[in-house]
Order: structure tokens, then C-alpha cells, then sequence
């Protein structure tokens, strides 16, 4: 099954590090042509590997080992070609800026050519030729929107499912015995399930032998979540509240989040405030007002804070959708601190006080919050957590909701967060933000 595909993310990972490493000795043979001795090798190796380290994480903000980055045959050049930029700009200020035990400059440039050349060969021919899977046939068997979501996300091949036949529970009724004859006759190898549906739970009592015969079973909700990275608003009930919500508040993840928050907020605050007054200066020379707001907005468990923010508009929203296309509130500058997020540096104040996380739902501005907590089902439930300057939403949604319907998405993204919790994926969540800022920027 090739959802997620664990084996194809170790593969790229694997082959970078080895062709990393590969391109190094091989840069040495170039440059000196003789054969380096194992001591030769060892240091060589010694000194780059933080370079080599620094590297993998600059090949993954850059996008190169997403889901199904394979799939990225079109524009992996770019990328590619955008990233080991980076990565000679970083190697270059490594050796020649702090004092290490090798001061490479030849070397230093035919490696990173032969390390931009062999990656781009693996990725682009040599990896989709060795890893090859078969799409697996199945039959859905789910009920309304979600199962027209879900039969029209695995026409894509690169999930590995071929579906045979879909069954729309609200439309139609099959028994038991027709379907297993349907998965019988038809060599299906994947029986995709919503089980809380009442009609799915009895069909399932007669399907179980099945599996005697190599047919697995998958319930509809976990696949979605594979698929879509949320959670199917669908198929909420309160066992699905019991079972993602208090587990994931322990005590080891709930301080080291702190402590990365802390290690993260303080420099970062320290850094920027340089420009503090530069930012607070362009605020005021393009309108009138305070170069700061101050909004109030929904914490976790429901608590009230209050954050502050660069102003971006000539007015200081409280409890609306901002269309930030053509909107005339929005400044010439504020436009800018929008676009780049800048106008949000302030709330690095937040993060030290302990109010936000660097990763979290974003909160909910007070008017707008209780506005959705009265016409959303379970949406408090995202406040189970310390609201983030960054989420998973904000990583996964193009844009800001600027509606019902798109903020029910939003919600399905946020109980994403709040049931896989852990310190990688909010490792996962900075990086990925990241790469959205510096894309913006380069816009």
C-alpha cells in the first residue's frame, strides 16, 4: 500500500546520504587523482558531516521529501537546482567563516556539482525505476461527500489503490452476499470500510473470512487521514474525542514543546527587534496610527489573551474574515507584513510568555471565535491546545478561511494536529513554514 509510503521516504533518504557521501569521495579522487587513504576519507568526512546534516533538512524544506516526493519528476530540477544553491551558500560560510580542521575550495565546488548532478539523476530516473509499486484493487463502501472525496483522490496513481467499484450507502443497499461475491469474482484485494455506518457494521460480520484469502480490510477514516492529512469531520463521535484528545497531553511532549518554544522565541525576538523601529517607522510614514495592535483572542482551554501585532490595516479588525485581495483596509506596507508574516513577529513576546506556541492552531479573534464555537459542531476542541503562530492548517490551506465551509476545513486540519501531536511533527510544521515564508518572499 502506497499511502504515506514509509519505504519510498526512506529510499530518497538513503539515497541522498549516500550519494552525499559518494560525491565526496569522489570529489577527492577528482581533485588530488589518487586513491585517498582511509585516514584521508575519515576526516574529509568528519569535517562535512555537519555540512551534510545541515543539507538533508535544506533538501527537506524545499520540499524534496514530501508525500510522494517522487512525483515530483517536472519540477524537481528547479528545486533541486533552488536548494543546492542554499546548500553551497551554507557550505561556503561553514569553511570560511568558522575555524574547522579543512579549508576546502576546490573540493568544496566539485562536490557540490557532483552531489547537484547525482541527486537530480536519482530523483528523477534512477528511484521511480527501483521503486515501482502495484496499485492495489479495491472496492469503497462509505456513504455521501467523503466517499466523493475519497474516489476522486485515488484516481491519482500515486497511492497505489485502483478502486474497482464504490457503493454509496445512502443511495443504494447491498448485502453481504453480494459483496463478497463482487470481491470474489473481480480479484478485489482491499475492502475500504466506513464502519460507523450500521449497514458497513452488519455487512462486516459475513466479510471477516475473507481475510483467510489475502483481502484486507481498511477502515475508511484512517485512509482518509493518509490521504487528506485531516480528520473527516463526518465521522467525529465522542469515542474519537476519548481516544485522540487526552493521551497526547503528556508531560515529556508538553516540555520539550515548551523548552523548543523558549530555545526558538527568545534569539529569534532578539534578532529581529533590530528592525523593530524600521518596521515601526514604514508603518507610520504610510498611514496614520499606531505602529502596534492589540487583539484579543481565544487561548487554550478557552482562556482569553491578548497578543500584540505590527498594524497592517487602517483599522484593527476584531471578528470578521479579512479577504486580503484588494482590500482597502489592508496598507501599502501592511501588505508586505502580511504576505511575509512580519506583522506577527511581535507575538514572539507571546510565545516567551507562554500564551502561543511556535506551532498550534492559530487563534480565533474573540467575536469571530464565538461566532464559529455556536455554528460549527466540536469546534472548541481545537482550543484542547496552546494556540501557535503557525499550524498545520496554515501549512496545508493556500489561503486564510474566508468562509464557513472553508473554515470547517481548517477545523478538520486543526483535530489533525490535536490527535498526531508529537515534537516531529511540529518539527515538521516549522520547517514547512519556513519554506512558505522564503517562497513568499521570493514571489
Amino acid at each position: 500500500m502506497n499511502i504515506g509510503s514509509m519505504r519510498g521516504k526512506m529510499a530518497l533518504v538513503l539515497g541522498d546520504v549516500g550519494i552525499l557521501l559518494g560525491s565526496l569521495l569522489l570529489a577527492l579522487i577528482i581533485r588530488y587523482q589518487v586513491i585517498p587513504t582511509g585516514a584521508e576519507i575519515f576526516v574529509l568526512i568528519q569535517s562535512f558531516a555537519p555540512v551534510i546534516m545541515v543539507w538533508l533538512i535544506i533538501l527537506y524544506i524545499a520540499g524534496l521529501y514530501d508525500r510522494f516526493a517522487f512525483d515530483f519528476k517536472k519540477r524537481v530540477f528547479s528545486i533541486l537546482t533552488r536548494a543546492q544553491i542554499a546548500n553551497g551558500i551554507v557550505a561556503v560560510l561553514y569553511f570560511y567563516i568558522l575555524d574547522t580542521a579543512v579549508n576546502p575550495k576546490t573540493i568544496l565546488f566539485i562536490y557540490v556539482v557532483l552531489a547537484s548532478f547525482f541527486i537530480l539523476l536519482w530523483r528523477v530516473f534512477a528511484f521511480p525505476m527501483l521503486y515501482r509499486p502495484s496499485r492495489i484493487k479495491a472496492v469503497l463502501i462509505c456513504a455521501g461527500k467523503p466517499l466523493q472525496e475519497m474516489a476522486q483522490a485515488l484516481t491519482d496513481k500515486k497511492y497505489g489503490i485502483q478502486l474497482v467499484r464504490t457503493h454509496d450507502l445512502v443511495i443504494e443497499t447491498i448485502t453481504s452476499l453480494d459483496l463478497r461475491h463482487e470481491i470474489e469474482q473481480q480479484g478485489i484485494e482491499m475492502v475500504i470500510f466506513d464502519y460507523q455506518h450500521p449497514h458497513a457494521q452488519e455487512m462486516i460480520e459475513n466479510l471477516y473470512p475473507l481475510i483467510f484469502k489475502g483481502v484486507g480490510f481498511v477502515q475508511f477514516e484512517e485512509l482518509y487521514e493518509m490521504v487528506f492529512s485531516r480528520i473527516s469531520i463526518d465521522h467525529l463521535s465522542p469515542e474519537w474525542f476519548s481516544q485522540n484528545t487526552y493521551s497526547k497531553n503528556t508531560m515529556a511532549y508538553m516540555v520539550a514543546k515548551r523548552i523548543m518554544d523558549c530555545v526558538i522565541a527568545v534569539p529569534l525576538l532578539i534578532v529581529t527587534g533590530i528592525f523593530f523601529p524600521i518596521i515601526v517607522a514604514l508603518i507610520k510614514w504610510d498611514s496614520a496610527g499606531d505602529a502596534f495592535i492589540y487583539q484579543e483572542r481565544i487561548g487554550k482551554n478557552g482562556n482569553r489573551i491578548r497578543i500584540p501585532k505590527f498594524r497592517s490595516m487602517t483599522v484593527n479588525d476584531q471578528g470578521v474574515w479579512v479577504n486580503t485581495a484588494g482590500d482597502a483596509r489592508i496598507t501599502r506596507v501592511g501588505s508586505f507584513l502580511r504576505k511575509s508574516r512580519i506583522d506577527e513577529l511581535p507575538q514572539l513576546w507571546s510565545v516567551i510568555k507562554g500564551d502561543l506556541s511556535l506551532v498550534g492552531p492559530r487563534p480565533d479573534i474573540i467575536g469571530l471565535g464565538i461566532e464559529l464555537e455556536k455554528t460549527v459542531p466540536f469546534y472548541t476542541v481545537r482550543n484542547l491546545v496552546v494556540p501557535g503562530l503557525s499550524g498545520w492548517a496554515q501549512i496545508s490551506q493556500d489561503l486564510p478561511p474566508q468562509s464557513l465551509e472553508e473554515t470547517i476545513v481548517r477545523l478538520s486540519y486543526d483535530l489533525y494536529y490535536v490527535k498526531h501531536r508529537s515534537v516531529l511533527l511540529d518539527l515538521e510544521i516549522a520547517l514547512k513554514t519556513v519554506r512558505i515564508l522564503l517562497s513568499r518572499m521570493g514571489a
